[in-house]
């Protein structure tokens, strides 16, 4: 059941499920990540139900359990909000503290939204919590 699903739940009573149903835009190899942008929104009678997809939620992503090529029916699959941050991005971090600004580059350990902290590895190799992400910046 959806968090959606749950919520509808808890204020209506009962459960109204969503209709719509994924199939894949792009190909995919397996162990690879699949975002909402390489799918498309189908009707579910033409969409299988079966266990292509993983859902990671330490990380909040979607991994191909198999080789998926495009056109192909994934059923229903729910996609966390897509972060600012990935695992493996190259993030500039910039701390001031009074009139002393200090800025590094390091490399994401996990996913970060707007506003959450996140581990980045520096490029000596140390791991330390960055500030909140704020999102991409010129």
């Amino acid at each position: 059941m959806t968090p959606a699903a749950l919520a509808l739940l808890a204020v209506s009573g009962s459960v109204q499920i969503d209709s719509t149903c994924r199939v894949m835009v792009v190909s995919r190899r397996a162990g690879e990540i699949v975002r909402e942008a390489d799918t498309a929104s189908v009707s579910c009678d033409t969409a299988s139900h079966g266990r292509e997809l993983r859902y990671d939620r330490r990380t909040g992503t979607v991994t191909a359990m198999r080789d998926l090529s495009t056109h192909e029916p994934l059923g229903r699959v729910w996609f966390a909000p897509d972060n600012p941050v990935h695992p493996g991005d190259r993030v500039r971090i910039a701390v001031r503290v009074g009139h002393v600004s200090l800025t590094r580059e390091a490399t994401a350990l996990q996913p970060a939204g707007v506003s959450d902290r996140f581990f980045v590895r520096s490029d000596d190799g140390r791991v330390f919590v960055a500030p909140a992400a704020k999102g991409p910046t010129s």
